[in-house]
């Protein structure tokens, strides 16, 4: 199953909810681009069980502002399903945490992750029944 999900709706969820202005835009196949008091570009690293993983490259005077955005974003925003480990340069979103997802996680999983067009694609694969089991 394929499934597309508009940049800017994914912009309008997170001013809705967490009242950040936040700005995306892909900037290849399988990176994505997010400003917010400075920019950073994610790779797509890995997609695990019920996580996407993304991993990012930034020298060390931006590492220590992206370390400060980090505590501020910590101390305003409660966003269980981002897991942002600054040490090891790695952002992860656990699809599990997110309430509205949980249902849809217990029957399927994201194969491929790609950026086009402002369009972020999702191509979903029904879960086996071991794979069901684990989530259990």
């Amino acid at each position: 199953m394929r499934l597309e999900i508009s940049i800017n709706e994914v912009k309008e969820v997170i001013q809705n909810y967490y009242h950040l202005h936040v700005g995306i835009k892909n900037v290849g196949e399988d990176k994505i681009k997010l400003s917010y008091y400075g920019s950073i570009v994610l790779s797509l690293k890995e997609i695990k069980n019920d996580e996407v993983v993304f991993s990012y490259e930034i020298n060390g005077f931006v590492a220590l502002m992206a370390k400060g955005v980090h505590y501020f974003l910590k101390e305003k925003v409660e966003f269980d399903p981002l897991e942002w480990n600054t040490d090891a340069k790695e952002v992860t979103f656990d699809l599990k945490k997110i309430k509205e997802l949980r249902e849809v996680i217990n029957f399927l999983y994201i194969s491929e992750i790609h950026f086009a067009d402002e369009i972020i694609l999702l191509e979903l694969s029904v879960k086996s029944k071991e794979q069901k089991k684990l989530n259990e």
